[in-house]
């Protein structure tokens, strides 16, 4: 879907049958197509179980719509690059394929909640990031993943969670953690 830009702007329309819920996100199959912030009037979004990706641009936003939470379901496994395209997420509840495609520019709190293990450099240098709860079955945490995140202060790993393995500078440059 990420190199389909005129099927999905016309998704919403016929194509692909696709529906618009009340909690004014555009689906298409099990893919995320529009999110219509205007319509939504909050800053919190909890994305249906169900969904497998979100396509291009689909929660494109400009600094005056930020998202101040946003869940994802298990079930994510994919998403664009630039679905979340100058969007400003402050908390994230995802599973950690997922935030790869995450902007970190403006994420304080970041809670990992499935997947088996947090890959190489998937928050590094999040400026803003001061708060990350690992749970689930994540069992690995990847070189550099949290490399150069001067604010975080605290890396919760919730009970039932095993980590096995933490590679080399994981945490490198965090000297702000204190639990």
């Amino acid at each position: 879907f990420a190199l389909c830009t005129g099927i999905i702007e016309r998704a919403t329309k016929i194509e692909f049958n696709a529906t618009v819920y009340a909690d004014s996100v555009s689906y298409v199959d099990s893919w995320i197509v529009a999110w219509d912030k205007e319509f939504n009037g909050s800053n919190n979004v909890v994305i249906r179980d169900g969904t497998v990706g979100i396509a291009a641009l689909a929660f494109a936003s400009d600094a005056l719509h930020p998202i101040d939470s946003i869940t994802f379901p298990a079930t994510m496994h994919s998403a664009a690059d630039n679905a979340f395209e100058g969007c400003q997420i402050v908390e994230a509840i995802a599973p950690a394929s997922v935030f790869n495609v995450v902007p970190l520019e403006t994420l304080k709190h970041a809670t990992v909640d499935g997947g088996n293990q947090i890959i190489e450099g998937t928050f590094a240098y999040a400026p803003m990031l001061e708060g990350v709860v690992i749970r689930g079955n994540i069992s690995k945490i990847g070189k550099n993943a949290f490399v150069g995140c001067e604010k975080l202060t605290k890396v919760e790993i919730a009970q039932g969670t095993s980590i096995k393995e933490i590679l080399d500078s994981a945490f490198k440059d965090c000297a702000s953690i204190t639990s």
